[in-house]
């Protein structure tokens, strides 16, 4: 299949062109399923979390007509994993659906007319799927042991319920795992009319929960019938473009934020702390969404030079000032 991988720059970690490789085996008759997972928290919806899906949508520029995009809310798998109050997530995740689907019409209305958006099911009363996910717990247990950071992970972030998490990826990002059949998986209505899924993630704790299904898949083993595939991109990474943090507008505050762009960028990242460089990496998300909603077909401004730039000058790069702007507007008339 031909793949340019010069139109991702910026958009993909792409060493060794690892993307391109991948996209060019694939023949172009074969059907491909790219699918987005996110989560949500009670506090809101972050401006931001629309960048997250830029790279899915170039992505499927490239891709023949047959391949599709699903992207879904963890929702409930949060809720399991952090406890969080339903009544109160439960708005946020369906405007998250409802954005995402009518942002892609308005900036990528072929890419729109192929995606989908889904929430997945709550298995507290589904005793198959929880003995299910006990087994795989059960099965990724001596190899986590054995893989300090893995083990590491699950210890710092809550233990037991933390593998459990992890572990239910692999039923959410729809691994050929032997015996696993799409009843089983976590996300109804998910394509399984695929011979290949790649997913596309973001967060350092994805790469950790990758590593962690490629070993249960060993365990377990795999079947043939479509192959898996992971991809990372640098946008919403750390922190997730879905996880606001303590002082960043939210999507509800696009209306009451300053109509210059210039000065809404400002306003975005004055109040969060720099500590873990959250600043950069909120003003990184920003450029890609903006650039993206005014329409531009180049992402390789977004690198830390011009973040760091513009966290101690101010200001925005002269050059993509009216692009920017272009795309401020368009978000703020949402």
């Amino acid at each position: 299949m031909k793949f340019c991988s010069t139109r991702i720059n910026g958009l993909f970690s792409n060493d060794g062109d690892c993307v391109g490789k991948v996209i060019r085996a694939i023949h172009h008759t074969e059907r491909i399923v790219v699918a987005q997972g996110f989560g949500v928290k009670e506090e809101g919806i972050p401006l931001r979390f629309l960048a997250y899906i830029v790279p899915v949508l170039h992505l499927l520029k490239q891709l023949p007509n047959s391949a599709i995009g699903e992207f879904y809310v963890a929702h409930h798998g949060v809720i399991r994993a952090n406890g969080l109050d339903v009544a109160r997530t439960t708005p946020h995740v369906s405007l998250m659906k409802d954005v995402v689907l009518h942002y892609a019409a308005i900036i990528h209305p072929e890419e729109g007319k192929r995606i989908r958006c889904l929430e997945d099911r709550s298995i507290k009363n589904d005793l198959a799927t929880q003995n299910l996910i006990n087994s795989l717990v059960t099965a990724a247990k001596p190899f986590c042991r054995q893989e300090e950071k893995l083990w590491k992970f699950a210890e710092t972030h809550g233990g037991e319920t933390s593998l459990n998490y992890m572990v239910e990826h692999a039923l959410y990002m729809r691994d050929p795992l032997w015996g696993i059949n799409e009843r089983d998986w976590l996300v109804p209505r998910m394509s399984s009319d695929m011979q290949h899924v790649i997913m596309v993630g973001g967060s350092p704790s994805e790469k950790i929960f990758h590593s962690m299904r490629q070993l249960l898949c060993k365990v377990v083993g795999v079947h043939s019938h479509w192959r898996s595939h992971q991809f990372f991109t640098p946008i919403g990474g750390k922190p997730p473009t879905y996880h606001p943090q303590p002082g960043e507008p939210l999507w509800a505050d696009r209306h009451r934020l300053p109509e210059d762009a210039e000065e809404m960028f400002r306003t975005a990242y004055c109040n969060v702390s720099d500590e873990h460089g959250g600043q950069k990496e909120i003003i990184r998300d920003l450029l890609t969404l903006l650039l993206d909603a005014g329409r531009t077909s180049s992402f390789a401004e977004v690198k830390p030079s011009v973040t760091r730039r513009i966290v101690e000058t101010g200001g925005l790069p002269i050059h993509l000032k009216q692009i920017l702007q272009r795309g401020w507007e368009l978000l703020r008339a949402f």
